[in-house]
């Protein structure tokens, strides 16, 4: 009997091994199927980032033509006030020339 005990005993190692090395061979191909998906991931995010420094550039840029047309908006105003003064001093002076022709004549 403790001959048959002790071949009870080796099947049942040898089994457990068996299914220790079919475990751990679904366990090696599982971490490599996760490997490939982190590294699918890290590249994404690679690419993620690349794109995001890219709007940030953008952004910045876009703000420095922003505040150019403010400059520019402020230096036109200026400008059409300005003209607006001379021309109301045209006028005035055309009304002037005028009435005066009106009245002298």
């Amino acid at each position: 009997m403790i001959n048959e005990e002790m071949q009870k005993t080796m099947q049942f190692i040898l089994e457990q091994q068996a299914q220790f090395a079919a475990n751990m061979q679904r366990f090696e191909e599982r971490q490599v199927k996760a490997e490939e998906r982190v590294s699918g991931v890290e590249e994404r995010m690679t690419k993620i980032e690349n794109v995001m420094l890219r709007l940030a550039n953008v952004q910045v840029d876009g703000n420095k033509r922003m505040e150019g047309f403010e400059e520019n908006m402020r230096r036109i105003s200026a400008v059409q006030t300005e003209t607006s003064e001379r021309l109301n001093i045209l006028v005035g002076t055309v009304e002037r020339y005028i009435s005066e022709r009106r009245n002298g004549s």
